[in-house]
């Protein structure tokens, strides 16, 4: 009788994910691996300007031109115990921001030339608990936010223009792509600090380490494109920090 009485007080598994009111969208960048143009052949690291990085195939590829449409930021709700999400999804060609409340609500362009920290959206709703990050990278629409003035970027998911050397010879690049890429992971794996129901989620991109594992030499654009996707929603490092819902 004491056992089961025992058993029946016993603490309950704490539920899964993140029970959350809020949720503020941001993208920073880990430039250790970057060089700016000025600092080229200094130790000094920077962001803010073109800047150059050598690859791990030992590539130097400098870069005077970017920018990179996020299509989509969303959650997961948490599955059901018989289920399992794919943690890599190849994103279809008709697709659409998708999601709760807390969904980017509309495709952002990033400056891959500059690297400035942006802060993409903030929003509040009522509690909902979620268990992983989605992130889709896809082609820019008449909806896309932030194109600049003078660029192109409808109907393509990224575009860079530069140059890259190896043994002395240099060779200038303009490349674009209508490919997508998307990735969803899970909460559980994030590092998170703080504590309360806003989250401030940080996607931290790797850009010194976008172009490596390509032969720039003898891979096809498209390769190559689809390569630096990759590595752009591979390398990103998620960081979730807690806040009281009224102070995000």
């Amino acid at each position: 009788m004491l056992w089961t009485l025992s058993a029946c007080l016993s603490t309950p598994a704490p539920l899964p994910g993140l029970e959350l009111t809020g949720v503020t969208w941001t993208q920073s960048w880990d430039s250790s691996a970057v060089l700016s143009t000025e600092d080229a052949n200094s130790a000094e690291t920077g962001a803010g300007r073109a800047w150059t990085t050598t690859t791990d195939l030992g590539f130097r590829v400098t870069v005077e031109s970017g920018f990179l449409v996020t299509y989509s930021l969303s959650l997961r709700d948490c599955p059901q115990p018989a289920l399992r999400w794919s943690p890599i999804g190849a994103a279809v060609a008709a697709h659409g921001p998708t999601g709760g409340p807390e969904a980017l609500a509309h495709p952002r362009v990033t400056d891959l030339a500059k690297l400035a920290p942006v802060e993409l959206a903030t929003y509040r709703f009522g509690s909902i608990r979620k268990c992983g990050v989605e992130v889709l990278l896809a082609r820019a629409d008449r909806k896309t936010v932030g194109i600049p003035d003078g660029v192109d970027l409808y109907g393509r998911s990224i575009a860079l223009a530069g140059r890259w050397s190896r043994d002395g010879v240099e060779t200038p690049f303009s490349w674009s792509s209508t490919l997508s890429n998307s990735r969803v992971t899970d909460l559980a794996e994030v590092t998170t600090t703080g504590s309360g129901t806003h989250a401030r989620i940080d996607l931290h991109l790797a850009p010194g380490r976008m172009f490596d594992g390509i032969a720039l030499d003898s891979m096809s654009e498209g390769l190559i494109l689809r390569s630096i996707l990759t590595n752009l929603i591979d390398q990103t490092a998620y960081r979730v920090t807690l806040t009281p819902s009224d102070s995000p």
